[in-house]
């Protein structure tokens, strides 16, 4: 009966409703604008940023630098990895269950004997949720991948399993790429590029960290790579639930996790810091939110926390104020098909989204949904009822 009052409601508002107040290239806009405030308050001299909306660029602008001018991505290497690991699952030659010691046991030959005997156990799971025990980093004076791993392997692990943030963790997933795929790192994970139309390279003095921080590109690029996380993309197979939804923890493929009432947010930062030894600096922030925008900032400097945290804020705020849903998972356990005649045209949506919040301490059933044409044309609608009534407030 809920569900039948819920849908006949919606219908109903859908055939009042209007075009949304916001408009995806000027929420874009908004967002440029606050990291240009954010640039002045901060310091930071150079910045570039693309924007997208459902998997669609919608805004792309350079402060300093040209948005599709490539810079070291830093960290955001590390989703780069994830998803080509990930590929790897969906196409069969992989498990999340499958250990080092397995997989690389030629390199392994190579290498002698593990420092600790539980390096060979270590499953691909623990190792793209950073609980593999493996310290932060371990390169020493590596100048390539197969010589940081043979550090990594003489390295002792951390006493627990916990979450650790390492570098060196997604060190071991690039050679595990290069050994399930048989080629190079780079040629194996750079098809997860190629497969949006992004393209990017492997800054030439930090080989050895190819795979969880070498990567360069433009931020319109990363923004098309970023498809791979969008709600709607059907990229990525088996492994999609686990992006979003990783056991035991919140850091999934190269993404820092954050459940919320409005649903999953998916980010991650960037930062050279190398103190003086390496010619190289500056940072990186991307955010996948749960009503389907993705921003992608690169920006010069050696930053501190503070700094990304104030991006992060200020980038926050100017997508709130957007008018879209909070939501875009599809449902239709309590929705379906919509359709509404808007402006003479006929537009259709199986986007609907229903979730339980609590709203001034009661139980309170929210459904969204959005119809759209294209990326700068949609329409959006919300609809809060007390659990248990219809939408006239009579016991349902």
């Amino acid at each position: 009966m809920l569900s039948r009052c819920l849908a006949a409601a919606l219908t109903a508002l859908a055939l009042a409703a209007g075009p949304a107040s916001a408009d995806p290239k000027q929420t874009a806009e908004a967002v440029d604008k606050a990291v240009a405030e954010w640039m002045k308050q901060t310091g930071v001299a150079s910045a570039e940023l693309a924007v997208g909306f459902q998997g669609h660029q919608v805004g792309a602008y350079g402060h300093g630098w040209k948005p599709t001018e490539p810079h070291l991505l830093a960290s955001l290497s590390k989703a780069i990895t994830a998803v080509c690991v990930a590929e790897l699952i969906d196409q069969g030659k992989l498990k999340f269950t499958d250990t080092v010691g397995t997989v690389l046991a030629k390199d392994l030959e190579v290498t002698g004997e593990p420092a600790d005997a539980r390096f060979k156990g270590l499953t691909i799971r623990q190792l793209l949720t950073h609980r593999a025990g493996i310290a932060k980093n371990t390169f020493g004076n590596a100048t390539t991948m197969e010589a940081a791993f043979k550090t990594t392997v003489q390295t002792k692990l951390r006493d627990d399993m916990k979450f650790f943030y390492s570098d060196s963790g997604y060190m071991v997933l690039g050679m595990v790429a290069q050994r399930v795929a048989g080629a190079p790192y780079t040629d194996t994970c750079r098809k997860v590029l190629t497969e949006t139309g992004a393209s990017g390279t492997i800054e030439p003095t930090l080989v050895e960290r190819s795979a969880n921080g070498a990567w360069v590109m433009s931020a319109v690029d990363y923004l098309k790579f970023l498809s791979f996380f969008d709600a709607n993309s059907d990229r990525l197979k088996s492994t999609k639930a686990w992006l979003r939804a990783p056991p035991g923890g919140n850091y999934s493929l190269g993404a820092f996790v954050k459940k919320t009432a409005a649903g999953v947010t998916l980010s991650h930062t960037g930062l050279v810091h190398q103190k003086g030894a390496h010619p190289l600096s500056g940072g990186s922030y991307y955010i996948v939110n749960p009503a389907g925008w993705t921003v992608v900032v690169i920006f010069s400097g050696e930053n501190s926390d503070a700094t990304y945290s104030a991006l992060a804020a200020a980038i926050d705020k100017a997508l709130a104020d957007d008018s879209a849903p909070v939501a875009t998972q599809p449902s239709t356990s309590e929705g379906g098909l919509l359709t509404a005649k808007i402006d003479g045209a006929d537009w259709s949506s199986d986007d609907v989204i229903s979730t339980y919040t609590n709203f001034g301490g009661h139980p309170v059933f929210n459904l969204s949904a959005r119809a759209y044409k294209k990326p700068t044309q949609f329409f959006t609608m919300n609809l809060f009822l007390q659990t248990g009534a219809d939408p006239k407030g009579t016991p349902a």
